[in-house]
């Protein structure tokens, strides 16, 4: 089950990615509508990304792909996984991951992302929120 922390960060995700022009077309809601705004409740989950789900994907005018995902856990194997694959993801597709995470975790996201070898990808592809 996914936590209702979690939900909020995505839809707080979904929110900063609408204010910087990106429409949201997928959203992995999970049973969990009440942590969503009621615009989002008729999207489709997410498809397969990079060989993962993300949590939401929109695109922007230039029909750019953006995939978002929201992070609770540092350090998990799964987190590491889906790092890796949507940032390859989006180098090979000239798409952009969005990763938000509580602002106290902030810090210690990019060092991880830093710490995997993707810190040239920082502010390029893949853009930490909080």
């Amino acid at each position: 089950m996914v936590s209702t922390r979690h939900q909020q960060l995505l839809n707080r995700l979904a929110h900063i990615m609408e204010n910087k022009f990106i429409q949201i077309n997928e959203i992995a809601i999970a049973g969990t509508p009440q942590h969503f705004d009621r615009k989002y409740h008729h999207l489709p989950r997410p498809k397969k990304y990079g060989g993962s789900v993300p949590d939401l994907v929109g695109s922007d005018m230039n029909n750019k792909i953006h995939l978002g995902e929201a992070e609770t856990d540092m350090g998990t194997d799964h987190m590491n996984a889906q790092l890796i694959n949507f940032s390859n993801w989006a180098v090979s597709n000239a798409g952009v991951l969005h990763v938000i995470v509580p602002p106290n975790m902030n810090g210690q996201m990019r060092s991880r992302i830093q710490n995997m070898g993707l810190g040239s990808r920082l502010g390029v592809n893949i853009h930490v929120l909080s």
